[in-house]
């Protein structure tokens, strides 16, 4: 399996740095060499995980984990390929898998599912993504985390451990249109240090649609889960951004019944309150001893929180392509997409 440099540029030179290939799939390097990074990754193939590990699979822009205290849980969001290998690493017995795409509100429902599974609307201590994230940490880092530790990692559905499938543990989706996550990619990517990058968003669009940024395509994960979704309803739970935005209370309460806890409407009410926009940024905002800025002044976790954002960035030429390959990439759908 190869590791090599990748790298983006638009016509102007502008790029995102400190990018590689492994066996072709596009992944930060996170500052090591190419070489490098990739054998830590593929050292993961033997590694000999913990019972109680938890595993959260999120998209490029999360460094927030939780600990879920009362159960065992799976956290995933699958943007990228990983080696084949990966499908056979024993995982322990879990109760939950967290399944998102690129920038569908990773941070803002993993905050919603941990306080529904502890019980208390309130928020845990924000931890450090960085010796936690597998393909950017190693096998030493990690086995010095103290347990029980929260892993992550980027994967697609069909290389996460089956495990999962056979286990039948209980997923949740997140889906967001497709025009307010290239937005919110876009900003993640020029905020943050490791990157490097202060491209036009123009060339930044084309690179989405085209499927060649970090951590795969967009529009053939939404159809992979779909398949899945249609092939086991009970074991998955669709939750929409835009339906969370505009119906917080109903959809905090459906999530909530999925995962067997409390839906009482006071309760799931104080939820959705905790885990407001101003909060959520507020902890964030919160200083971190010890811990490097990855991010350039003004950026953050958290920019908006908001539907529509695409109509503040997209021309009209630049709408009517997204409306012509989000046709072409999703024709065999039936997935229903809300823009405002």
């Amino acid at each position: 399996m190869s590791a090599l440099k990748h790298e983006l540029t638009d016509p102007e030179g502008q790029g995102p740095k400190h990018l590689m290939t492994l066996d072709g799939d596009p992944l930060p390097t996170f500052r090591l060499s190419p070489e490098e990074r990739g054998a830590n990754i593929l050292s993961l193939r033997d590694w000999q995980m913990k019972e109680n590990d938890v595993i959260l699979c999120t998209p490029p822009k999360c460094v927030l984990t939780s600990y879920l205290n009362s159960r065992k849980a799976y956290l995933y969001n699958f943007c990228m390929k990983l080696p084949d290998w990966m499908l056979n690493v024993h995982l322990a017995r879990v109760n939950y898998a967290f399944i998102m795409f690129d920038h569908t509100g990773t941070h803002w429902v993993q905050e919603i599912m941990t306080m529904l599974l502890k019980g208390k609307p309130e928020m845990v201590e924000t931890v450090d993504k960085g010796g936690t994230m597998m393909e950017a940490s190693s096998i030493d880092r990690m086995n010095e985390l103290p347990s029980p530790r929260i892993l992550n990692s980027h994967l697609k559905w069909q290389l996460l451990p089956k495990y999962i499938s056979e286990n039948k543990n209980k997923v949740v989706v997140v889906l967001r249109n497709p025009k307010d996550v290239a937005v919110s990619f876009y900003y993640h990517m020029k905020g943050m240090n490791n990157y490097d990058y202060d491209g036009k968003f123009e060339y930044f669009l084309e690179w989405f649609l085209e499927g060649k940024l970090p951590y795969g395509c967009f529009f053939e994960s939404v159809k992979e889960y779909e398949l899945l979704a249609n092939e086991q309803k009970d074991q998955f739970h669709t939750l929409f951004y835009e339906d969370l935005k505009t119906n917080g209370l109903q959809e905090v309460k459906r999530l909530a019944q999925f995962l067997r806890t409390n839906d009482a409407d006071d309760f799931c009410q104080a939820v959705y309150d905790a885990c407001d926009i101003k909060n959520l940024k507020a902890k964030v905002a919160q200083p971190k001893e010890g811990r490097p800025n990855i991010w350039k002044p003004g950026g953050s976790i958290y920019r908006k929180g908001i539907i529509g954002d695409w109509k503040s960035h997209l021309t009209v030429a630049q709408n009517e392509l997204f409306d012509r390959v989000i046709a072409d990439k999703m024709k065999d759908s039936k997935i229903q997409f809300r823009y405002i």
